[in-house]
C-alpha cells in the first residue's frame, strides 16, 4: 500500500497500474488507495485519448490548409504527422498525398525551366552567345512542361 501511495504522490501511472494489479492479487481492490489510483489512471487515459484526438484534428486541419495554400512545407509536415498517428488510410491523407506529389512535379518542372533559362542567360553574356541548341533545349523543356501541366490539369478534373 505504501508503494501505491508513493506512486499516487508521484502521479506515476505505470507504477500505479502495477501496484493495482498486485493489490488485486491480494484481494484488496476495495482499498481506498486502489480506488484513488484507478480513478487517476482512468483520468490519465481520458486525457491521453483527448490529446490524441486533438493531434488528429490538428493534423487533418494542417492537411486542409496545406492543400488550400498549395504549401509543400505544410503538406510535408502534415505527412510526417499522418505517419506518426497512423492516419495513412484516411481519405483526406491520401488525397493530400496525391496533391503534394502533383505540387512536387510542378515544382520540378519549374526548376527545370529555370535551369534552362539560367543557362541561356549565361550563354547570352558569353563570347559564343545564345546558340540554336540553347533555344532547342528551351523549346523541348517548354513542351515537356506543357505536356506535364496538361496531364496534371486532366488528372485534377477527374
Amino acid at each position: 500500500v505504501k508503494e501505491l501511495d508513493d506512486a499516487i504522490k508521484r502521479k506515476h501511472v505505470k507504477d500505479m497500474q502495477k501496484f493495482i494489479k498486485i493489490m488485486a492479487g491480494l484481494g484488496q481492490l476495495d482499498h481506498e488507495s486502489v480506488k484513488k489510483a484507478e480513478k487517476i489512471t482512468k483520468m490519465e487515459k481520458v486525457e491521453e485519448s483527448l490529446a490524441r484526438k486533438k493531434k488528429i484534428t490538428d493534423t487533418l486541419n494542417l492537411l486542409r490548409e496545406g492543400m488550400h495554400e498549395k504549401s509543400l512545407q505544410m503538406l510535408r509536415l502534415a505527412q510526417t504527422k499522418v505517419f506518426e498517428l497512423g492516419l495513412e488510410h484516411e481519405e483526406l491523407a491520401q488525397e493530400a498525398t496525391g496533391f503534394r506529389e502533383e505540387l512536387e512535379r510542378e515544382v520540378g518542372l519549374v526548376a527545370k525551366l529555370k535551369a534552362v533559362c539560367d543557362s541561356i542567360e549565361l550563354n547570352q553574356n558569353s563570347a559564343e552567345g545564345v546558340q540554336d541548341s540553347d533555344l532547342t533545349t528551351l523549346r523541348d523543356a517548354m513542351e515537356v512542361a506543357e505536356k506535364e501541366t496538361n496531364s496534371l490539369t486532366t488528372s485534377d478534373s477527374r
